[in-house]
């Protein structure tokens, strides 16, 4: 099933179904979801992320991300979001997601709205803006990295949703490291 999964082969739908039973079943278990996603791979991650709350995997979901048409794909896409978030939380409380792997996700999960992707808004609100302070501090460095406007109103967007003390650590580092760059 790994191999399936990580190369690609096969039903995209079935796919996207799979990762999400797995992601519900291991939601809490830090062991596991850390083998599963090395074994996977960051990139066939972010793919899989996106298969899984699109319509690929919603076939409730009537031309949107995985929120329009039915209540039942409505349930459905609230549901495999709230899973992944828990599966990121696990992870990032068990000290298994690093800056690494979260910069590599950011990467790969392609959030630039610049073209009009209406996927990276999305996810990010729905996702990473209400994720643990942890997880939305991974995001928001991430998305800094990447160094241009759109990347930096991503993380704003998780910043602003961050609890105030701890967006002012952060952009009290950002300034320091800033400064050091010069």
């Amino acid at each position: 099933m790994i191999h399936m999964q990580r190369w690609g082969h096969g039903d995209q739908a079935a796919q996207a179904q799979f990762f999400n039973a797995q992601i519900e079943a291991h939601k809490d278990d830090p062991q596991w979801l850390g083998d599963y996603f090395a074994a996977l791979g960051q990139d066939r991650v972010a793919d899989l992320v996106r298969l899984s709350i699109t319509e690929t995997g919603n076939p409730e979901s009537i031309g949107g991300i995985g929120s329009s048409g039915s209540d039942a794909a409505v349930e459905y896409y609230e549901s495999t979001v709230d899973n992944l978030r828990t599966a990121f939380d696990t992870l990032a409380r068990d000290g298994r997601l690093s800056q690494a792997d979260m910069t590599a996700l950011y990467q790969d999960l392609d959030l630039d709205t610049s073209d009009r992707n209406v996927f990276g808004p999305t996810l990010v609100s729905d996702l990473f803006a209400k994720s643990t302070p942890e997880v939305q501090e991974l995001f928001f460095n991430a998305a800094m990295a990447e160094g241009n406007d759109n990347s930096a109103a991503i993380a704003s967007h998780v910043l602003a949703n961050m609890p105030i003390d701890a967006q002012a650590r952060i952009l009290g580092q950002h300034r320091l490291a800033k400064r050091h760059a010069r």
